[in-house]
Formats: C-alpha cells, sequence, structure tokens
C-alpha cells in the first residue's frame, strides 16, 4: 500500500476496553505499517482508556445520529470502510454505498443479533446488507457462517470468516510452561460466568490453585463464588494488566482473543464451551482448526470431560506449544487479518428505496410508539408523584396530631407520676402511724393485764 491508496476506516461502536476495540486497533496498526492511512471513528466510552489507543489515529463523533452521522458520512465517502455492527452503528449501513468498498463486521452468536440491535435496527442493517450488491459479512469464525445467514436472510456465499488476531509478543521465548497452576482472564461481568465455570472445573480437575485477573461490576460476586467452591483454592485479581499474568502462567482457560494471546506467548490453553460452563477442549495443533472455527468459543462443540482436558494439555510437548505459537502467527496475526479484510472489501450499492423507506418507517413507528409509551408512562409517574406528595402531606398532619397527642400523654405520665409519689409519701406516714397505733395497743394491752393481776382492795 502507499500513501496514495484511500484510508481504511473502521466504524467502532464505542471507545471501550473488549474484543472489538482490539479488532479494530490490530487493524489500523497493521494497516499504517503497510503504509496505508486508518482511523477508527468512535464515540467516547464511559471510561478513559486514552493509554490503550497509543498510536492510533482515532476521530471522536457526539453521538451516531445528527450532526455525528453528518460528520462521519463525510470521513466514509472514498474511504475502505469496515462497520462494526451495533445497536449505534447499524443505521449508517445503508451509507456504505458512499465508500470506495465497505464489509460489515457481525459479532454476535448466530441468532442473537435481532434480539441485540433491537427488532427496527436489525432491520436497517438486514435491508442494506441483503439488498443486490451489498456488503460482505464477515463473521469470527465459520462455526457462525450458515447461522448468520439464515438470520439475515442471505447466501452463505455472502458471509466470510475474519478471523480474529494477535500479534506475537516481543523478547526472548517463553519459558516452556507447567502443570502448577490455572490462569483465566476475563471481564468480572455476568455474561462471562460461563468462563469462570470452566476455569474452576479444570483447576479441581488437576488439583492446582487457580488464579483469575480481570476488571468489571461482578468481582464480588466472583469472588464470594470462588471461596464458596468446595475443593477448590483460587484467588481473584482486579487488574486490566493481562499481559503480565498470562506471560507467567501454566495452563489458561480462556475464550476468544485472550485465548489466542495466550497461545501466542506459549502457554497451555483450554477453550472455554459457551455458554454452558464445560470445555471444549485443549488447544492442541490437532484441535486447532476446530477451536478457531469457533472464535476460540467451543461454539456447537461437544463439552469435554475436564479430566480429559487436564490429561491432553499435560501431554503437550514444546514442540507442540511451538507449533501453536507458529499457527497463530500464520493464521491469526494482524498482516493476516489485514490481508484477510482487503480480500473481502468490495464496492457497495445502495438498497432499493422502497425496502429502505420501509426499514426506516417501521424504526420511526417504533420510535413513536415508544415515545407515546414513554409520555404515557410519564404521565403515570406524574399521577403516583402527586399521590405520594398527597400521602406525605396527609402523613405529615398525622404525624404532627399524634406528636400533640403524645406531648399530653407525657404531661398526664408526668401528672400521674406526681400523683403516684404524693400517694406513696401519705402510704409511708400512714405505715409509720399504723406501728404507732400498735404499739400503744400492745403498752395498753400490757397495762391492762398488769390491772388484772393486780385488783385494787377498798
Amino acid at each position: 500500500m502507499t500513501v496514495h491508496d484511500p484510508p481504511l476506516v473502521i466504524l467502532l461502536p464505542e471507545l471501550a476496553l473488549g474484543g472489538l476495540l482490539r479488532h479494530a486497533s490490530d487493524l489500523v496498526r497493521q494497516a499504517k505499517r503497510e503504509g496505508q492511512p486508518a482511523t477508527i471513528v468512535s464515540v467516547r466510552g464511559e471510561h478513559d482508556i486514552s493509554e490503550h489507543l497509543a498510536g492510533l489515529d482515532v476521530r471522536l463523533v457526539e453521538s451516531w445520529s445528527g450532526a455525528g452521522q453528518k460528520q462521519v458520512l463525510q470521513w466514509m465517502e472514498g474511504a475502505d470502510v469496515l462497520l462494526l455492527s451495533s445497536p449505534q452503528t447499524a443505521l449508517l449501513a445503508p451509507a456504505l454505498c458512499v465508500a470506495r468498498s465497505a464489509a460489515v463486521g457481525v459479532h454476535g452468536s448466530p441468532g442473537t443479533n435481532r434480539e441485540w440491535l433491537g427488532e427496527e435496527r436489525f432491520a436497517v442493517l438486514a435491508t442494506a446488507v441483503g439488498a443486490s450488491g451489498g456488503p460482505q459479512v464477515l463473521v469470527p469464525g465459520q462455526a457462525y457462517v450458515d447461522g448468520v445467514a439464515r438470520e439475515f436472510g442471505i447466501s452463505t456465499e455472502q458471509v466470510s470468516v475474519l478471523p480474529n488476531a494477535t500479534p506475537l509478543p516481543e523478547g526472548p521465548p517463553p519459558r516452556v510452561p507447567g502443570m502448577g497452576s490455572v490462569l483465566t482472564a476475563m471481564r468480572l461481568a455476568g455474561d462471562k460466568r460461563w468462563v469462570l465455570e470452566a476455569a474452576a472445573r479444570l483447576a479441581i480437575a488437576g488439583h492446582v490453585p487457580l488464579k483469575v485477573v480481570g476488571q468489571g461490576p461482578h468481582a464480588a460476586e466472583f469472588r464470594a463464588w470462588l471461596g464458596s467452591r468446595p475443593g477448590l483454592n483460587a484467588e481473584l485479581i482486579e487488574t486490566d494488566d493481562f499481559d503480565t499474568h498470562l506471560g507467567d502462567a501454566d495452563v489458561v482457560v480462556a475464550v476468544g482473543l485472550v485465548a489466542l494471546e495466550a497461545a501466542a506467548r506459549g502457554r497451555r490453553v483450554a477453550v472455554a464451551a459457551k455458554p454452558g460452563g464445560g470445555l471444549a477442549g485443549a488447544l492442541t495443533p490437532g484441535n486447532w482448526a476446530a477451536l478457531q472455527a469457533t472464535n476460540f468459543a467451543g461454539l456447537g462443540l461437544p463439552e469435554q470431560p475436564p479430566s480429559e482436558v487436564w490429561t491432553a494439555l499435560g501431554e503437550m510437548s514444546a514442540k507442540d506449544l511451538e507449533e501453536v505459537t507458529g499457527l497463530v502467527e500464520r493464521t491469526a496475526s494482524p498482516p493476516a487479518l489485514l490481508k484477510t479484510l482487503r480480500l473481502h472489501l468490495r464496492p457497495v450499492r445502495p438498497p432499493a428505496p422502497d425496502r429502505l423507506v420501509m426499514a426506516f418507517a417501521d424504526l420511526t413507528a417504533s420510535l413513536e410508539l415508544r415515545i407515546a409509551r414513554l409520555a404515557h408512562e410519564g404521565g403515570e409517574l406524574e399521577k403516583a408523584r402527586d399521590w405520594w406528595h398527597q400521602q406525605a402531606r396527609s402523613a405529615g398532619a398525622q404525624l404532627r396530631e399524634t406528636t400533640d397527642y403524645l406531648g399530653q400523654v407525657e404531661e398526664a405520665r408526668d401528672w400521674w407520676h406526681q400523683q403516684a409519689q404524693s400517694v406513696g409519701a401519705q402510704l409511708r406516714e400512714t405505715t409509720d402511724y399504723l406501728e404507732q397505733v400498735e404499739k400503744a395497743r400492745d403498752w395498753w394491752h400490757q397495762q391492762a393485764q398488769s390491772v388484772d393481776k393486780n385488783p385494787r382492795t377498798s
């Protein structure tokens, strides 16, 4: 490529750590190495990830609609464009015709994209993809091809594989890993729980400790779950520094890019089986093609007993590990990734106006319905707020009345307390008086007895 070639523009849904960012970053860095200008277009995410964007040309828009959409269209014009599908970017698919060439990346598992994108946005994307001369659809593994073709209503010839990739680490070759521990690195979120379960099963089967590294909203929940597993010695470290831990690991349980990264570092890798929490198998030279076809997620593969996976990992020689690393370099490196993308970029025709109008009409109707529903719910919330306000005022008045009554009760209590004290004093005085009367009565009784014993004589 030369600087006179059209730029590569990648439409990334959001600047957020994860597989899509790595995918886009590897493509852009490799294009620049080969002399092609390349840019990531995206919106800012929740967290600052600028340290992960070093050396990249990143252009930010405020949103994927309105003025932001107009700006994106200007950058797309005459460029080679890879649109990574998402609810945010799906509505740009009909505009890919302004690019010199384009393709659409679909990373969702077959059968999940309609739900993830939303019915109406999916319809817009499917209309653009299904048009005569529509863009090629790129999926991360061969196991996705048939399902995605059915989902979008297109032929399997229009769906191609653009596998994930990772650069080989620089520096001296890593040490040959042993079998002394298991590591899993992931985003600590509920949708990754199945990977955690697979790692725990393998560690228990091998009678070795498990280390979990990552960051995410469910760290505390994951830590508690690990602590509740009988026979498991585990620790969880909250960090996004996967590289350091992967380089020192013996056995790694992972999926997707993390599995690739571990293999590129010469680690023993077991691939988790999506989504059941089991294991799809050890990443050996013989298993490479089958597991890569699932994007190293075990999609559609039968689960393997943890003990058998552990044995297969232990039987891998240093030569086997080197061969797996060589497979990463040949089939899953950034140069191979960019070469594959270029093979599938092509000029795109716009979808038929009537079909596109219908798709956007459905989207508009859906939005109007949602707006009406939100307005209705807003009205109900207003009524509820007024009712609760009235209840609060009524409760306030009752509280004031209760406070006044309690004040009266306090006064009555103090009066009765004083009365009780007075009665108590009188009771004590009466008791003392009765004691004196008793004494007097006894004295007079004694006197009477004395007179009876000594009668007077006249």
